[in-house]
């Protein structure tokens, strides 16, 4: 699942323009300690007038920072998403896990005319976890 989901982040995250991986010349978001065998994917950083939110992806978990506050979401605990209600005016999607709903914001834009939203990468993302999620069940 680790590499799946890898190929799965990167794939739909790297058009963003705003998804740094470890390496580069990019400082990711402050964390509390990984658990053990828990590696850094990469992470997301929002643009103003959210410079201090960012998604950090490992392969067991989305951390979602905002500022000082950091939550920690496993991949096997995403359920669902909401898909936004608004195609033009998205800042983040609402998270379905055991616990309830939790918001991952994904507030940027990029394309030609800045008309497709991070969110929407985003959701591509959350699509895989959520199938993952279904067949876990099913199967």
């Amino acid at each position: 699942m680790a590499l799946v989901f890898y190929s799965v982040v990167r794939r739909h995250m790297k058009h963003t323009g705003r998804y740094f991986e470890p390496g580069g010349e990019a400082t990711p978001p402050k964390l509390p300690d990984l658990e053990p065998s828990e590696s850094l994917i990469g992470w997301y950083q929002n643009p103003e007038p959210w410079p201090h939110s960012a998604i950090v992806f490992t392969d067991k978990a989305l951390y979602s920072v905002e500022a000082d506050q950091i939550e920690r979401i496993a991949v096997t605990d995403v359920i669902d998403y909401e898909f936004p209600k608004s195609k033009s005016d998205v800042t983040g999607v609402r998270v379905r896990t055991p616990e309830g709903f939790r918001f991952l914001r994904a507030s940027g834009s990029f394309g030609p005319h800045g008309n497709c939203k991070d969110a929407f990468s985003l959701l591509m993302v959350l699509m895989v976890l959520t199938s993952q999620h279904k067949q876990a069940v099913e199967g």
